[in-house]
């Protein structure tokens, strides 16, 4: 996500502007400014800690930000922390890195300089988070920087010691543009889109058994270890390949991975990243919309998997004000997370109950179930089967507080359920 601009300033220009225009009331939908189409968009109110923000970036000069924060989503502040637009990037410290980097203890000079400039022009919201965008590419094998890194290697008695300090040094390049934000600004809520406890993977993680996981990703956990007690959240990308069944498994895998990686550190929150596009080689290329069953899928199944809130990311300068939504499907995703709050709150205070895993489900070609297990207010549980036909009608077991229910799934739809005293309430 290095294609962000800078969109901190026009935010919080834009935070003002709401704060004074707009005074919510308890689940109404509020007066959104006049913008094409909005009135399609059903408005939303989570609880139980459970949120949604949106970070799309559009031409439309606040326009579309602004309905978006009437209807629900809460703000983000995100900058390229390594870019240098006011210098024309002559200082970027992504070209000064490279492409394959083995020695992190080779900070330009400028380093502080620019980051905390970048930190400078990015106001935090109210309300929002701070999202840092640090994304470079860097040897991820201690041992073949060992190997490279002649001039390193000769401050370290054994590979032991270099190992352990060689990802405690990359970790400062993210760890300190969070340290100065918290200097500069006091209550910023801040979290970095780069590194993860578990790092996105392609569909291969079907076939992945538990040492296969533990083995292919010990350095993320090295990384990560070092990062964990700065952020006040982990974000995970969950942009979707393509639009077969298998997505479905692919999001709940790669957030489920560092959701229960993360409990085992500090249990922050997990927040994941969605785009309404399908993820291509050049994120700057419009990508076919995401389609309608995986809209569903995506806006659900993060919250099901571990995830505390989800980010609805987008890149779309061709939208500028007075033109539609910047993506036709965003009544369903708003209308997904409007059902989605009818039980948001028996969510925040459930626990979420460890199934199957979501590549074994994959693997086997079978529905993705997940459930919340919250006392004696029963279960709250998700289905969905991806494999079956859009006019096809199954039954799925979910298993609640050591009951069976039949719970019925219609086509690739996701069925969201509430378990209540024997009976189902579908939502």
């Amino acid at each position: 996500m290095n294609r962000v601009r800078n969109l901190g300033l026009a935010v919080a220009v834009l935070s003002l502007w709401l704060t004074a225009t707009y005074v919510p009331q308890a689940r109404s939908a509020p007066q959104c400014p006049a913008a094409p189409r909005w009135d399609e968009v059903q408005a939303f109110r989570l609880e139980g800690g459970l949120k949604a923000y949106w970070n799309v970036y559009d031409g439309s000069g606040g326009s579309h930000v602004a309905a978006a924060l009437c209807h629900g989503f809460l703000p983000v502040t995100i900058q390229n922390t390594f870019a240098d637009y006011p210098g024309a990037q002559r200082e970027n410290i992504n070209t000064f890195l490279g492409k394959l980097n083995t020695n992190p203890w080779r900070k330009p000079d400028f380093f502080e300089r620019i980051v905390r400039r970048n930190i400078d022009l990015a106001l935090p919201v109210a309300g929002g988070i701070y999202v840092h965008d640090i994304e470079f590419v860097f040897q991820r094998s201690a041992l073949k920087a060992w190997v490279l890194n002649a001039i390193g290697r000769r401050f370290f008695s054994s590979f032991t010691e270099f190992e352990d300090s060689y990802w405690k040094e990359w970790a400062t390049w993210f760890v300190l543009p969070v340290k100065w934000t918290r200097e500069r600004y006091t209550d910023a809520v801040v979290g970095i889109f780069g590194p993860q406890p578990f790092f996105k993977e392609t569909g291969k993680i079907r076939d992945y058994s538990a040492q296969d996981f533990a083995e292919k990703h010990s350095f993320d956990l090295k990384l990560w270890k070092s990062i964990d007690p700065y952020v006040d959240f982990i974000i995970t990308e969950a942009y979707l390949p393509d639009s077969k069944p298998d997505s479905v498994f692919y999001i709940a895998t790669q957030i489920e991975q560092n959701y229960y990686r993360s409990e085992k550190i500090s249990g922050k929150p997990i927040f994941a990243y969605l785009w309404l596009r399908y993820y291509g080689p050049d994120w700057r290329q419009a990508t076919p919309l995401v389609d309608t069953f995986l809209v569903e899928a995506m806006t659900l199944v993060p919250y099901f998997s571990g995830a505390r809130a989800v980010v609805l990311w987008g890149h779309e300068p061709s939208v500028k004000s007075g033109d539609p939504l910047p993506y036709s499907q965003l009544p369903l995703f708003t209308h997904t997370l409007a059902r989605l709050s009818t039980v948001s709150d028996l969510i925040g205070r459930g626990r979420l109950v460890p199934g199957e895993p979501a590549n074994v489900l994959w693997r086997e070609r079978r529905p993705l179930v997940r459930m919340f297990d919250v006392g004696k207010e029963g279960c709250v549980a998700l289905v969905i089967n991806p494999w079956q036909a859009e006019d096809a009608v199954s039954s799925a077991k979910v298993e609640c507080q050591g009951r069976a229910y039949p719970v019925a799934v219609k086509g690739r739809h996701a069925t969201l359920a509430q378990i209540s005293s024997g009976a189902i309430i579908l939502h």
